[in-house]
């Protein structure tokens, strides 16, 4: 009698299943990962893009004075404030001249556009938007809403920041100089 060797159609089937199971499982770990990397750098992102906005903020605020910073509801954005101030840029014989970027009497205000941008924008001495001004600069994108209040010797800012289903909210204590 003749032993025939080899696999018969059944086990060959069951080991091609096996495999086929192991690959998908391996391709949905990897493809988990993939997704938990790509989350964790989009998260990154918006935390960047706040703190940058914050930082900016921030540097120019610390040079303010109380008594020159105006915080208002933005009529256009339920929950979010629009912080405007000026800064010193010189000094005269009656004491510092008060403006935004070396224009005297001129206003630096903070606001999100239609875009969700945080805006820095220039204000003439009335109170208007310059356009096309270069002191007009976005310093974060998908912004929700950013809040500004006085307390005891410092000002607060909350700033909220959303892109897909990611969520950021940074916050920070700002201490003037004056």
């Amino acid at each position: 009698m003749i032993k025939k060797t080899g696999f018969t159609l059944l086990e060959i089937l069951i080991a091609v299943s096996i495999c086929g199971l192991l690959a998908a499982a391996v391709f949905e770990i990897i493809s988990l990962g993939k997704k938990s990397w790509d989350t964790g750098s989009e998260k990154q992102t918006l935390d960047n893009q706040l703190r940058i906005g914050i930082d900016n903020m921030a540097r120019e605020l610390y040079n303010s004075q109380g008594g020159k910073i105006t915080i208002v509801d933005d009529p256009d954005r339920a929950g979010s404030k629009i912080i405007t101030f000026s800064v010193p840029i010189g000094s005269n014989a009656t004491g510092l001249v008060w403006g935004a970027d070396n224009k005297s009497s001129f206003f630096i205000r903070y606001v999100i556009d239609n875009n969700n941008r945080l805006m820095r924008q220039i204000l003439n001495s009335a109170g208007v938007l310059l356009p096309n001004d270069p002191g007009t600069k976005i310093y974060a994108s998908n912004i929700d809403s950013i809040q500004w209040d006085f307390l005891s010797g410092y000002l607060a800012v909350n700033i909220s920041a959303a892109d897909k289903n990611l969520r950021s909210n940074l916050s920070t204590e700002l201490t003037l100089r004056n």
